[in-house]
């Protein structure tokens, strides 16, 4: 039976924390404290499994990790699964989990592996890293500071951030260092922070001959338990673990969170599971979900909404006051549309310059010209704050913003600009039949020209007016969105109508152009408008 160790804690730390819990347990017998349950938009998780060294080999963390990652996965977190990880994608993968995180999100991160406790810090050790390590010097640039792991889940989100370490963490340096260990003290400095290990401080972790250890074994069985808070879940855990190893190992944990929260409860059961699946080297599977459904972009934080595939009848498009283009790719057939994700709103000027300010880009240089009320690359003539959609860029401007997208997201999600036919769907509430996008009522769902305030006009704060049936804001109006077809001649167009246009405009078939090609209407590539801008979809 191989061993697995744990952190060396200094006993002043312990019985810190055997304080506070039991002034919390006071508190709550009393009543002083009403703690509330801990709700979160969406659940993200980093789980790590590292077995393959090239000295000391482990057992069970391949498959504790999968176990794991699966387990996560049914309880509707977005995993991403790494498995026998050298040092610089463990940090790349920290990083883009960290990027991930928002306000109210959770934030859970699962290590099994080696680990050294050195120095009051705790290191996880990649693949590749025990036969380069001689000095305790080497720590810092061989293996991942825990440390690293906690600041990075707590500077992106004021939800519950959760680490468990089932991890060997003696010190193998300890005839190398003869100072005074200091312990774990400034592991737990900030409120929503549990963390969970596999044994108790200074004692040895089984790894077990079984498919898993005997820690992650019980967390899996407790995992799946209903309406259980996660610190009763965690005393089961620790109970039934030193039951099935005769008091040898004693899970333990530290905690500073106010409420409680529940991997899943009974509203949960039997619901629709609206997870992504298991992130496994970097592919994804899209399942379906009920129309509507809110995901998060993890970067930039905005909102997409879940559009299912159908069959719909597209309407005959047209630009301005002239008839409809019976000769245009869109005719009166009914067409099949796969589904998708849709911005909830037009990207907005905070989201462009977020890209602009990481990236540097300083705009197309193909066909590239400024044209009506702009100032240069998302520049506006007009006052603008980060609320509004950006405008007064190019379709490339727009495209490079959709691959820098899903660049920074490690191409996990593929963002693209909406085809004509997905855009129309979109707009149309799932292809209802509908003269704007939302329904018929023109002040309720556009945004076009005040004549009455001539100099007052220009775009407006994305979704304050009311949303289509899906919950999509501003297709009619504020901004033009380009749209990309399959005309063999181009493949950019511009819908739903801008600011800048009059009543009647701003419908389900309206087209904007700056020429003709046959009988279809289209816009240049390369001309920016201030009331041209774009929203995204996500295909992956």
């Amino acid at each position: 039976m191989r061993l697995k160790c744990t952190l060396a804690l200094s006993l002043l730390f312990f019985n810190f924390v055997l304080t506070q819990n039991v002034i919390i347990a006071q508190k709550r017998a009393i009543g002083v404290d009403n703690l509330t349950d801990i709700e979160a938009k969406e659940r993200i998780a980093l789980v790590i499994g590292n077995a393959d060294y090239t000295t000391d080999k482990l057992i069970n963390p391949t498959n504790d990790a999968k176990d794991i990652a699966k387990a996560l996965k049914s309880l509707n977190f977005n995993v991403t699964l790494k498995i026998n990880t050298p040092q610089n994608e463990m940090e790349n993968s920290i990083q883009l989990f960290g990027q991930r995180l928002y306000n109210n999100s959770v934030g859970l991160f699962y290590y099994s592996g080696h680990g050294i406790q050195y120095n009051g810090n705790n290191f996880l050790i990649p693949i590749g890293a025990l036969p380069n390590m001689s000095t305790p010097d080497h720590l810092r640039y061989k293996t991942v500071n825990l440390g690293y792991i906690l600041s990075v889940m707590k500077e992106r989100t004021n939800g519950i951030n959760i680490i468990f370490l089932d991890a060997c963490r003696k010190n193998p340096f300890k005839n190398m260092y003869r100072g005074k260990h200091e312990g774990l003290t400034k592991v737990i400095d900030a409120e929503g922070v549990i963390i969970c290990y596999s044994t108790s401080p200074g004692k040895v972790a089984l790894d077990g001959n079984e498919k898993n250890s005997p820690y992650t074994k019980e967390l899996l069985n407790q995992l799946k338990k209903p309406n259980v808070p996660i610190e009763i879940m965690l005393k089961r855990v620790r109970k039934n673990v030193k039951k099935s190893t005769d008091n040898k190992q004693t899970p333990w944990y530290e905690a500073s969170i106010d409420g409680d929260f529940y991997f899943i409860k009974n509203s949960q059961i039997n619901s629709k599971n609206n997870s992504e699946n298991i992130n496994m080297d970097q592919s994804i599977e899209v399942k379906s979900y009920n129309a509507g459904i809110k995901w998060h972009e993890p970067v930039t934080g905005m909102e997409f909404i879940y559009v299912p595939s159908g069959n719909f009848e597209p309407h005959c498009c047209r630009y301005a006051d002239r008839k409809c283009e019976k000769n245009s790719v869109l005719i009166k057939n009914k067409i099949n549309v796969g589904d998708f994700w849709i911005s909830k709103t037009e990207v907005t000027l905070s989201n462009y310059n977020k890209f602009l300010k990481i990236t540097g880009y300083k705009g197309s240089k193909s066909n590239y010209h400024t044209s009506w009320e702009c100032n240069g690359l998302a520049k506006t003539t007009f006052v603008q704050d980060y609320t509004h959609p950006v405008a007064c860029l190019t379709f490339n401007d727009s495209v490079e913003y959709t691959n820098w997208l899903t660049k920074i997201n490690n191409n996990l999600y593929q963002f693209r600009l909406p085809t004509e036919t997905e855009w129309e769907f979109a707009c149309r509430s799932c292809g209802k039949e509908q003269k704007y996008c939302g329904g018929n009522d023109e002040e309720k769902y556009t945004w076009k020209f005040d004549y009455n305030n001539w100099n007052e006009n220009s775009t407006h704060p994305v979704a304050t007016k009311t949303g289509n049936d899906l919950g999509i804001y501003d297709m009619s109006g504020n901004v033009w969105e380009w749209c990309i077809t399959k005309n063999e001649s181009f493949i950019q167009l511009i819908r739903g109508g801008g600011w800048s246009w009059g009543a009647g405009y701003p419908t389900t078939e309206i087209r904007d152009a700056g020429h003709t090609s046959a009988s279809f209407v289209y816009v240049e590539a390369g001309i920016s408008r201030a009331d041209i801008g774009f929203r995204i979809v996500r295909t992956k």
